[in-house]
């Protein structure tokens, strides 16, 4: 990110200094080719900044995908619906923060107004996998607590 802001300043800073005294029809051709030359930096900054989405998971009606939220939590969990050929942003779900996934799957249950994710995902620098299951509410995204696991379990198998 500092590379490409230096390439920007220095290659504004040398075109004031290369143009002084030039003829304008030289400097009507510097400027543009430095313009092009600051955006590709600046493009270049934001490809190299923002992680491309992956999906995890997919159905029917819905798609989970694993988003970059920021350095602190880098794998958040996004629920979209299916609108055709759209995919439109529900609500956030869980995160493994700086774990890696190795196995997702999500349950709906429109007629409980459930979801259940079970994640199999291994902690940061371990190779020990850990399973874990959690509900949330499809209407919302609300989380409900572990504690609540075998009532909620109870419901989705009657």
């Amino acid at each position: 990110m500092l590379a490409s802001m230096l390439i920007a300043i220095i290659s504004i800073l040398f075109t004031i200094h290369y143009t002084k005294g030039k003829h304008c029809l030289l400097k009507i051709l510097i400027w543009p080719s430095c313009f092009v030359m600051v955006m590709g930096c600046l493009i270049s900054l934001y490809i190299a900044m923002v992680k491309h989405d992956e999906k995890i998971w997919s159905d029917k009606e819905y798609v989970v995908y694993s988003e970059y939220y920021d350095f602190f939590d880098p794998n958040r969990f996004v629920l979209y619906k299916r609108d055709g050929l759209i995919d439109r942003r529900m609500y956030f779900l869980g995160d493994i923060g700086f774990g890696e996934m190795k196995e997702a799957d999500y349950s709906m249950y429109n007629e409980f107004d459930l979801i259940k994710e079970e994640i199999d995902a291994t902690e940061f620098e371990s190779d020990s996998v850990f399973h874990r299951t959690v509900f949330y509410r499809l209407c919302d995204g609300y989380e409900f607590e572990q504690e609540k696991n075998d009532s909620l379990f109870d419901v989705i198998k009657h």
